[in-house]
C-alpha cells in the first residue's frame, strides 16, 4: 500500500511541475522498480511495523525481525525502510526526529573547491589555503576490486560460479564505498566545527570528467550534490549557515595592488 501511495505522490509531483503548478526545480518522470534492480528497497510507515522491547524489529507480514543496533534511536520513528544491498546484507534506515545540537560560534569563514585531482581546496578568510588530498587507503582495495572483476569475466554467465563471484565483488564494492563516504565525512564534518560560514561552489563534476583532457582521481568519489548534502546535515543540525556559489557567479575580483584575480 505504501508503495501506491509513494507511486501517486511521484506522478502527481511529476505533472503538477510539467504543468507549472509546482514551483522550484522540475520534476523528473517517475522511474520504477525492478527486480533486476542489484538494490532493493520498501518502507513502512508508523501502521507497519513496531519495536519490541527485546529489542527485536517487528515487519508486516514478515514477522519479528532480529536486528543489531549501530546506535540507540533519538526519537520515535515515523517510517522504516529496509535495504538488501547487492551484496546480501539487510540494513533498517530509521526515520527520526534529531534535536539541533548548535556550536559555539566563530569568526573564520571557509570557501571549498571541490576538485578531481584532489578531493578540495579550503580558503579561510584569515588567508589560509589548504588542499585536501585524496584518500590514498582506498588503493589496496581497489585493486582487489579490479582483480575480482577479472576473475567475474571469466565465469559463465548463469553458473553458480558466476554468483559467488558477483557477491565477491558487492562485497569489495561496498567496503569501498564505506572507506570513501566515512572520510568524506570527518571532512565535512571537520569544517563545519572550525567554520561560521560555509560557501560551496556548485560544479558539475561529471561532466567535468568526461573532457578528454581531465583524468579523474580513483580514490576521489566526488560529487557536488554528495558535497552539498554533508554540508547541509551540518547546517541543520549545527546551525552553520551554508551557501552555494553557481556557476554562473563571477569569478573575477580585485587583489591589492589593482590586480585581477
Amino acid at each position: 500500500m505504501q508503495s501506491v501511495n509513494d507511486s501517486r505522490r511521484a506522478w502527481r509531483n511529476f505533472f503538477d511541475s510539467v504543468t507549472g503548478k509546482r514551483r522550484g526545480r522540475k520534476v523528473g518522470r517517475p522511474r520504477f522498480k525492478s527486480r533486476k534492480d542489484q538494490r532493493q528497497s520498501f518502507r513502512l510507515t508508523r501502521n507497519g511495523f513496531s519495536l519490541k522491547v527485546n529489542g527485536r524489529l517487528f515487519l508486516a507480514k514478515v514477522g519479528e525481525v532480529k536486528v543489531r543496533w549501530s546506535r540507540e534511536l533519538s526519537s520515535a520513528p515515523s517510517s522504516v525502510t529496509i535495504i538488501r544491498e547487492p551484496d546480501g546484507h539487510f540494513y533498517a534506515s530509521f526515520v527520526v526526529e534529531v534535536p539541533p545540537s548548535p556550536l559555539p560560534e566563530v569568526v573564520r569563514e571557509v570557501g571549498v573547491d571541490v576538485g578531481i585531482a584532489r578531493l578540495a581546496t579550503i580558503a579561510t578568510s584569515d588567508g589560509q589555503r589548504v588542499d585536501v588530498a585524496n584518500p590514498k587507503h582506498l588503493g589496496p582495495k581497489l585493486r582487489k576490486l579490479r582483480r575480482l572483476e577479472r576473475e567475474k569475466s571469466r565465469r559463465q554467465k548463469g553458473s553458480d560460479n558466476r554468483n559467488k563471484a558477483r557477491r565477491k565483488v558487492a562485497i569489495a564494492h561496498n567496503k569501498v564505498a564505506r572507506a570513501r563516504r566515512d572520510y568524506h565525512h570527518k571532512q565535512a564534518l571537520a569544517l563545519v566545527r572550525e567554520n561560521q560560514v560555509i560557501h560551496v561552489e556548485d560544479l558539475n563534476i561529471a561532466g567535468m570528467v568526461r573532457i578528454r583532457r581531465v583524468r579523474p582521481a580513483p580514490h576521489a568519489g566526488t560529487s557536488s550534490t554528495n558535497c552539498r548534502c554533508r554540508f547541509g546535515r551540518g547546517r541543520a543540525r549545527h546551525a552553520r549557515p551554508f551557501t552555494i556559489a553557481t556557476t554562473m557567479l563571477p569569478r573575477s575580483f580585485s587583489l591589492p595592488g589593482g590586480q585581477r584575480g
